[in-house]
C-alpha cells in the first residue's frame, strides 16, 4: 500500500473488491482512487458509482469524509453508507471489461468480512518496473544466443548436406 493522503483514496488489505455500477451491470474492481460526482455521489475515477450495501452512496457537497477499516462511509460525522466489498468464490471465473473492472456470476459473489478498508491509501504495483525491464534484456539476449546457435547448426547441416551427400551416390 502506498500512502497518498487523500481521503477519497483507498486500498483494500485482503481480498476484496469494491462493487461499481456500470453501464452494463455490477462490476468489480481494486482500484480505490475514488472521487465525488457532481451529484454528490461516491464514484470512482471513470464516473461509476461505487455501491454501498444499500445502493450508490451519497456525500454532501463539501463534507469531510471519513471511511472505516470496515468499510463504514461517515460525512462531517454522519454515516452516509458502507462500502459493498466482496470477494470470489474459488471456482468463480472474472472476466475483465478494462478499466480495471472485473464481472463475474452473482452465484459466486460472497461479502468479505476480511477484507478490511485503508483510507488514503492506493495498493501499489506488485511489479518492479526496474527488475522487469532487466529481465526483459535478459531474455533479448537469450533469444538472441539461441538464434546464433540455430543459424551455426544450420551452416553446418548446409556444408555437410553439400559436401557429404554428393559422395554417398
Amino acid at each position: 500500500m502506498e500512502r497518498t493522503g487523500n481521503e477519497l483514496d483507498l486500498g483494500i488489505d485482503g481480498p476484496g473488491f469494491l462493487a461499481v455500477q456500470t453501464k452494463g451491470g455490477t462490476a468489480y474492481t481494486r482500484n480505490g482512487g475514488l472521487q465525488i460526482s457532481s451529484q454528490g455521489q461516491l464514484v470512482t475515477a471513470s464516473g461509476d458509482p461505487v455501491l454501498g450495501e444499500g445502493g450508490p452512496i451519497t456525500i454532501p457537497r463539501g463534507a469531510s469524509i471519513t471511511i472505516s477499516n470496515d468499510g463504514t462511509v461517515s460525512a462531517n460525522g454522519a454515516i452516509a453508507g458502507r462500502l459493498k466489498i466482496v470477494e470470489f468464490s474459488a471456482t468463480a471465473d472474472p472476466q475483465s471489461m478494462g478499466a480495471s473492472y472485473y464481472t463475474v456470476a452473482q452465484k459466486d459473489v460472497v461479502a468479505s468480512p476480511e477484507s478490511k478498508v485503508q483510507q488514503g491509501m492506493l495498493e501499489g504495483s506488485n511489479v518492479n518496473p526496474v527488475a522487469s525491464v532487466i529481465e526483459l534484456i535478459n531474455a533479448q539476449r537469450a533469444a538472441e544466443g539461441m538464434r546464433h546457435a540455430m543459424t551455426m547448426i544450420d551452416s553446418e547441416i548446409d556444408k555437410t548436406a553439400v559436401q557429404d551427400l554428393p559422395r554417398v551416390s
